[in-house]
């Protein structure tokens, strides 16, 4: 879409509707989170103030001002990068993907992404949402690894990115943290947004916060760690990382949310086994959902990778 404004009246069928959703039905060829980043951008005026919030609820006769950003010429490109299949159909593919790799082209990561991955295999992905960043419906953080499901047709992006805002996907991590969690078996609910010191970061209670929604359960506690099963009722980003930093068990590895607390270790090996951990101790192991076109109900599982595997055996012992 062309860079210029666009003006809208809302009528009495749209009393109620979100803003967010309400820019969905007439911008149909983007994302609910590429419409949020407008709003934020002071790129959505309404009645010529700024909303606030995407979720502001529209009343009958409301004009709305959204001022299109110009297209950018950043098609991914195609490169042979080998990627771990689960599934694949006319409407999706379902991937493992490795701790290391970024999900979609963006400036510091031209290259080397999911996308140009699959592209990279032939793999035809949705052209919804934006530019740069064909079927992708949610992501990973590049040191996370673990099961992904990409959109390779418009109707399953559509439906798909619905399906995560609206929390019908289940997703279930494992992962290693510091220290042992009281209690055992919680449910975390604490809003998360910009960190304000730290814009590049997320913290709760940070800049628009938004609802975060965590369950965690303890699998089984080691001399100082602890192996985690938890699931995800929203998708904010870094949000397990940062609700375990908050309950002060950050996920071992993360340097960003945790440190170098490896440091501290006595023994030996465990100190030599976590200074050479280079990745997050976070495993996307399970996501289901009811396929985007047939319904039908689907579950896909990642095994975990031999590195973290390889650690969780030092770290037992």
């Amino acid at each position: 879409m062309d860079e210029g404004e666009v003006r809208l009246v809302t009528g009495p069928g749209d009393e109620g509707v979100r803003l967010d959703r309400f820019l969905v039905s007439h911008f149909p060829d983007t994302t609910r989170s590429v419409l949020r980043k407008w709003i934020d951008g002071e790129r959505v005026f309404v009645n010529g103030r700024k909303p606030g919030k995407a979720g502001m609820l529209m009343a009958a006769g409301m004009e709305i001002l959204v001022l299109v950003p110009p297209a950018t010429d950043n098609t991914p490109l195609a490169e042979t990068i080998p990627v771990a299949v689960l599934y694949e159909d006319d409407h999706l593919i379902v991937v493992d993907k490795p701790a290391g790799m970024v999900v979609h082209p963006a400036q510091a990561y031209p290259g080397g992404t999911l996308v140009n991955a699959l592209l990279g295999r032939g793999t035809r992905l949705s052209g919804v949402g934006e530019r740069g960043r064909p079927g992708i419906v949610h992501r990973l953080d590049r040191d996370t690894s673990g099961v992904m499901v990409v959109a390779k047709s418009d109707a399953a992006h559509h439906r798909l990115a619905a399906m995560f805002a609206d929390r019908e996907i289940d997703k279930t991590y494992h992962a290693l943290v510091w220290g042992s969690p009281d209690p055992a078996e919680d449910e975390i609910r604490t809003p998360i947004g910009r960190c304000r010191q730290n814009p590049t970061r997320m913290a709760v209670g940070g800049i628009r916060s938004r609802p975060a929604i965590t369950r965690y359960r303890t699998v089984a506690t080691y001399p100082g760690f602890s192996w985690l099963e938890i699931r995800l009722l929203t998708g904010r980003t870094h949000q397990v990382r940062v609700h375990m930093q908050a309950l002060n068990h950050p996920v071992v590895g993360d340097t960003v949310y945790g440190g170098v607390q490896w440091k501290g270790l006595q023994d030996p090996v465990r100190r030599n086994a976590l200074k050479q951990f280079d990745r997050h101790a976070l495993h996307a192991s399970v996501l289901a959902f009811n396929h985007p076109v047939s319904g039908e109900r689907i579950s896909f599982q990642a095994e975990l990778p031999a590195e973290l595997a390889d650690l969780l055996k030092v770290v037992r012992s």
